[in-house]
């Protein structure tokens, strides 16, 4: 288990030196998969490194928000959008009016 961990470590650490270089893509999210329950996804790691570093992307806002959306926690987007930290999109509008 731990050592499972620590490979989503690295690649949350490969991944953020690639934010820092504006390498960012799709496929990127797809390859990090959850690791077992109780402990926070590898994905929500990923984009919480990106936020500390600046910006995300529209790609990258829309399936953070999702995340959030999914798990009840559309506080965290009114304050990010209010900081400035997620990119505004339609598709982002669209998310967070439904709620889907």
């Amino acid at each position: 288990m731990t050592r499972d961990f620590e490979k989503y470590e690295d690649h949350l650490q490969i991944f953020n030196i690639e934010a820092k270089t504006k390498i960012k893509s799709h496929q990127m999210p797809e390859q990090i998969v959850p690791v077992q329950a109780g402990q926070t996804p590898p994905l929500l790691q990923y984009f919480g490194t990106l936020l500390t570093r600046g910006k995300l992307n529209a790609f990258e806002s829309l399936e953070l928000s999702r995340l959030v959306v999914n798990q009840n926690k559309k506080n965290l987007l009114e304050n990010w959008l209010a900081e400035d930290k997620l990119e505004c999109s339609e598709e982002l509008g669209d998310l967070i009016k439904t709620g889907q």
